[in-house]
This record gives C-alpha cells, sequence and structure tokens, in this order.
C-alpha cells in the first residue's frame, strides 16, 4: 500500500490541532485519524517549530521565542502567502 504524501498545510493543520487549547484531543487520538503515527506527528512537530523558531522576530533579534507565538506567526505567514499568490488550476 502507498504511503499518503501529506502537503505542508495538512502537517501545519494537523500540528496546530494538537496544540490548540479549545480542541480536546490527545496526540493518539489525532494521529489514529490521520493514519500517521506518533513518530511521524513528533516529527512534523520538530520542523515546524523550527522553522517557526528561524522566522520569528525574536529570535532574529536574539530573544528566546515563545513556541505557540512561533506557531502562530508560521500560520500568519503561510495565510499571507497564500492570498497575495493564490494558486490557479
Amino acid at each position: 500500500m502507498a504511503q499518503k504524501r501529506w502537503s505542508t498545510e495538512e502537517k501545519l493543520e494537523i500540528v496546530l490541532t494538537a496544540l490548540k487549547s479549545d480542541v480536546d484531543v490527545s496526540v493518539a487520538e489525532l494521529c489514529k485519524k490521520h493514519g500517521i503515527s506518533d513518530t511521524t506527528f513528533y516529527k512534523w512537530h520538530s520542523k515546524f517549530l523550527e522553522v517557526a523558531r528561524r522566522l520569528s522576530p525574536e529570535a532574529r533579534s536574539g530573544q528566546r521565542s515563545v513556541e505557540i507565538s512561533g506557531f502562530v506567526h508560521l500560520v500568519l505567514l503561510i495565510s499571507l502567502s497564500k492570498s497575495m499568490c493564490p494558486v490557479t488550476a
């Protein structure tokens, strides 16, 4: 059976779902729902966290950034890039 190829947006959505305080779902439940392993989830989490840290203004100024604010910053960047460069078929 071929493995599903997840887009960056899909991966980010899954990781952010786990971080949202208003969603009461465990990482294990989330992984089972999407058919991914816990290891895969945490790899995605680590990669997005690293990107968010590199993109955050706090990281560039040498201050320690907060993980959640880094993710929010990343989501805003992705949203802005989508709205400014819409994909046409």
